[in-house]
């Protein structure tokens, strides 16, 4: 609308929800014709009129020209100042910090990011096994590519062992020795073995009965395949095997052969035969068929300890294993003489082998469907890799001497079965216990681990300390003066570190401030102070430096006279500047006596950014409509976001079947998984101030990942390489998790619609969705496309409550292709 009034013509009023206020009155041009049309009226005298029709150069004309530039230049900068007015329409961060310091407030600080560091002791001859790293340790970071070197600072002493540096996972079992053995894993490629072949295995017996301290198990086994290890591996072989025979036989030793129970094989011996032979007798004639012939004596038996083997076998040594095979009977024996012979029975004669062997039962064995495996050499058989993933709160590890205690913090590092990435996991220690051998320590966590891992990537690293980021300050903020009020004093260096505490809405500041070497205390308002309260008020700057405001006698006490006698301790640094890589935390500043390294082996996590403008927006209406306190559940919701760290939530009840439940779905700040301390800090901070008889659960939130596939085609003059990635880029910019959190469904019109509108497109196909279980996995054919994909809220799910899902185009998986026809 407009004022008839007005010979300017503007709108003097503005429709809601506008996101700039018209409030220029004027423009040169049209402060300029005014004037003109005012000297025109008829209600002028004709010498005024006649005023109007001068030139620009005359100076009536020329001082009206001047007050238009006024009047430009005021109408200019009064819009300007109205729009920093309120909270939509401020385009600067100082404005909308104003409004809402106004309203008891200040904007989010950020907070700093934390870390754990893994220490690990010197562990050289001589060293002492135990070294102490003290609360207020220092360790920077290893700048990457535009980043400058961030200071870490550890929050609690550590007593850090060298047994603890990085303990292992036992990744290995013992070889199974009987019937139900399928494979077995010896150490070295160059054994000679080949399918086909016959083994000997023993091994200490499974079961234990009264009598398996005396007995060993054994299996005949044949080999059905061979496979060795690929290049660049330790050199193994993996036997495919099939036990044509087991047992349990007598424990004996002999010289010459190993018994078998070295550490390497964990019991398991494994002996190859050279020779295949039979016993003497094999091939002699049916004697029913031939005629008696004078002076033929029939063969007499061997003893029930020894087979007559045909031929002379000189290779067959006393102590070695042979073997016994016919069609219903497998027996192994041990050799414990051997002499050559020869003999002449049953229309044959030859050379034999008498071999004695340590049990008394090789009488069941007859010479035609006898075959002897002798000759034996023992294989280095080495443990089996253990295939069971890690995937539980209990983890057994290599002992530790001494074991790791109850309540240590630990880091658990593997791979990823799933997704074959390397995961860290922070758990506590709940108990541990070493087993009879001592060499197996078994560890109960405070929680089930998230992922599953590949035995033989796992390490526990046990010497582990929290950190958070911000570097030490100690600065002079300046000199008392008791004849001034509300003295104010600015810190040197910002921004200033903020960190989180549990149960707080809010980050709680690092800056401490002494007066003649008294602690005073920092409160949001000096209006509440008494005139001796010893205490101030910090405000953050632009620049990222705090201004501290002390009292003035009545509200708030006067600094007391002095020459530098105010001083503060603080911590810079805060937000993305401590988002920081595994392994980039590697310089201790101040070494602790008897550390050799320093690492994070998990990437620092739990920062927050400052609010920015768009945040300030949000977040300010947020945390006045909590007032303080948690009611309907669209408070939980407005608290949840409002809360440092966190990116978006949502909240909505859900009924498990007896009772409702308030559920809060929370991210991280772009949508990022939300770290569990963050969460348990919400949780709390959310009981504080709420009705502590409703249940409540604080979850995660789902990510349902998808990727795009559509043909573009293009403008003539357009590069393909250009326009594919401006296609990408908006749609990142648009579907990206953290762009829409548990926003509307995603279909594929909306896709067509932003593909369309970047520069140098024509036309495209109907874009299609693709459904992913993972951010890793590839896109699969057009045949899985969907029209639409929806988030979901929280709900009653296969006996449990499950999080609110939000839509998430997955990093690299817009697949743009060029139209063909």
């Amino acid at each position: 609308m407009t004022d008839p009034e007005d010979p300017t013509g503007r709108p003097t009023a503005n429709p809601p929800g506008q996101a700039a206020l018209a409030r220029r009155i004027s423009t040169h041009a049209r402060a300029m014709a005014a004037m003109r049309a005012t000297l025109q009226q008829e209600t002028q005298p004709p010498a005024v009129r006649a005023l109007a029709r001068r030139p620009a150069d005359e100076p009536a004309i020329a001082l009206l020209d001047g007050w238009a530039v006024v009047a430009d230049v005021v109408s200019f900068y009064t819009e300007r100042i109205a729009q920093e007015g309120y909270l939509r329409t401020a385009t600067e961060l100082r404005s909308v910090r104003e409004l809402t310091r106004s309203l008891g407030h200040e904007l989010d600080p950020g907070v700093s990011a934390e870390a754990e560091l893994a220490f690990t002791v010197e562990e050289a001859a001589g060293a002492p096994p135990l070294a102490t790293v003290p609360k207020g340790t220092l360790v920077q970071s290893v700048p990457g590519q535009n980043q400058t070197p961030q200071v870490f600072r550890t929050d609690d002493d550590l007593e850090a062992q060298a047994a603890w540096n990085a303990v292992p996972a036992i990744a290995t079992d013992p070889q199974p020795c009987g019937a139900e053995t399928e494979r077995l894993w010896l150490t070295g490629t160059a054994l000679g073995l080949r399918a086909g072949g016959t083994l000997l295995a023993l091994g200490p017996v499974t079961a234990a009965p009264a009598s398996a301290g005396s007995e060993r198990a054994w299996a005949v086994l044949l080999v059905t395949a061979v496979t060795t290890a690929p290049p660049g591996h330790p050199g193994w072989t993996r036997l495919d095997v099939h036990a044509v025979g087991s047992g349990t036989r007598p424990e004996t030793t002999g010289a010459g052969t190993s018994t078998g129970t070295g550490a390497a094989g964990a019991g398991l011996s494994v002996h190859a035969f050279a020779e295949r032979t039979a016993l003497f007798g094999w091939n002699a004639p049916d004697a029913g068929l031939l005629p008696a012939a004078p002076g033929t004596t029939p063969c007499e038996q061997p003893p029930t300890d020894a087979l007559r083997i045909d031929g002379d076998h000189p290779r067959i040594l006393p102590g070695s294993w042979l073997v016994a095979q016919s069609e219903r009977t497998v027996l192994p024996y041990r050799v414990t003489s051997v002499a050559p012979s020869g003999l002449a029975c049953g229309g044959l004669s030859g050379r034999t082998t008498l071999v004695h062997v340590d049990e008394a039962s090789t009488g069941s064995f007859a010479a035609r469907t006898t075959v002897v495996q002798a000759q034996s050499t023992e294989l280095p058989a080495t443990v089996m890799p253990r295939t069971c993933p890690v995937a539980t709160n209990t983890v057994e590890l290599a002992a530790t001497d001494p074991p790791l205690p109850p309540g240590r913090t630990v880091l658990l590092r593997g791979t990823d079965t799933a997704t074959g990435a390397t995961t860290v996991e922070r758990a506590v220690v709940l108990a541990s216990t070493v087993d009879d051998t001592g060499a197996v320590m078994t560890v109960t966590l405070d929680r089930e681990l998230d992922r599953a891992y590949h035995p033989d990537t796992v390490t526990v690293h046990g010497n582990v300390v929290r950190a958070t980021h911000g570097e030490p300050v100690h600065q002079v903020l300046g000199s008392g003066d008791g004849a001034r009020t509300f003295h104010r004093l600015r810190t040197r260096r910002g921004p200033l570190t903020h960190r989180r505490v549990a149960a707080a809405a809010e980050p709680t500041s690092t800056l401490e401030i002494q007066v003649d070497g008294a602690p005073w205390s920092e409160v949001p308002s000096l209006a509440t102070a008494g005139p001796h309260d010893p205490v101030y008020v910090a405000r953050a700057q632009e620049d990222g430096t705090v201004e501290v405001v002390f009292g003035d006698g009545l509200h708030g006490a006067r600094l007391p006279t002095g020459t530098e006698n105010i001083t503060a301790d603080y911590r810079v640094g805060t937000g993305t500047d401590g988002d920081l890589a595994s392994g980039q935390l590697a310089l201790p500043l101040n070494r602790p006596l008897g550390i050799a390294t320093v690492t994070n082996p998990a990437a620092t996590h739990g920062w927050a950014r400052p609010a920015d403008l768009g945040d300030a927006r949000v977040d300010t209406p947020t945390r006045i409509r909590t007032l303080g306190r948690v009611v309907s559940v669209a408070d939980h919701e407005d608290f949840a976001r409002a809360f440092a760290g966190i990116g978006a939530a949502r909240a909505e009840t859900v009924h498990n079947g007896s009772r409702p439940t308030v559920v809060v779905t929370a991210t991280g700040e772009d949508a990022a998984p939300v770290d569990d301390n963050l969460l348990t800090a919400l949780a709390a901070a959310l009981a504080d101030i709420r009705d502590p008889g409703a249940p409540l659960l604080v979850l995660p939130a789902d990510t349902q990942w998808y990727g795009v596939r559509v043909e573009v085609r293009l403008d003539p003059g357009a590069d393909w390489f250009t326009v594919r990635q401006h296609v990408t880029e908006a749609l990142r910019q648009e579907f990206a998790a953290g762009r829409r959190p548990f926003g509307p469904p995603v279909t594929d019109s909306a896709v067509l619609t932003v593909v369309r509108a970047v520069p140098g497109v024509t036309a495209c196909t109907l874009p299609r969705l693709l459904r992913l279980d993972t951010d890793h996995d590839p896109l699969p054919p057009d045949t899985a496309a969907e029209q639409a994909l929806g988030p979901a809220p929280a709900r009653w799910e296969d006996g449990g409550v499950r999080p609110a899902r939000l839509l998430g185009l997955v990093a690299g998986g817009s697949d743009i292709r060029r139209m063909t026809t």
